[in-house]
């Protein structure tokens, strides 16, 4: 990570919020949040895995609704996450960007160069074996596409090939 990165991570509201709350081991910040603050947007929400919840209370976080897949906490105008699923689980190879802040206050960032870089969305592996995982992908292109990322015409094409696969070996 650069140091210009390294400041706008510092910078921004919940991380500073983490950083400067005592007694936190670690979070982990992934998703949308990540390529936002890189790009200098303000992000819209904060995704989260592992820890958020032990650490509600010293962060002063109001819990607001639970998903099927988030508990939904509140902070003034920020509102993050905690997620049910890990990192592996998203559908691109940029969804899965994430800053861990640890508990000496270090931050590190860990993103795919290729996907920042070009801008382009590479579907992870788990999108490339069942119709549901690549449905889901597809319908995550547009969230993306208004980001300023693009996905191949081809890798596209592939997906939608992927959810168009019968089930019924006998079709």
């Amino acid at each position: 990570m650069t140091t210009e990165q390294e400041e706008l991570f510092r910078a921004d509201p919940f991380v500073k919020l983490v950083l400067e709350t005592i007694g936190i081991s670690s979070i982990n910040l992934i998703g949308g949040a990540v390529t936002d603050i890189l790009e200098g947007r303000k992000p819209k929400d904060y995704d989260t895995v592992g820890g958020l919840e032990l650490y509600k209370d010293k962060l002063g976080l109001e819990f607001q609704y639970e998903t099927k897949t988030a508990k939904t906490f509140k902070k003034g105008d920020l509102i993050i996450q905690s997620l049910k699923t890990q990192k592996e689980d998203f559908d691109f190879k940029i969804s899965q960007a994430t800053l861990k802040v640890d508990y000496n206050k270090k931050v590190s960032l860990e993103l795919d160069k290729e996907s920042f870089d070009n801008k382009s969305l590479i579907p992870c592996e788990r999108c490339w074996s069942e119709k549901l995982n690549a449905l889901k992908a597809l319908q995550r292109v547009v969230h993306w596409r208004k980001k300023g990322y693009k996905i191949n015409d081809i890798t596209y094409l592939s997906l939608l090939g992927v959810v168009g696969k019968s089930n019924n070996k006998n079709s």
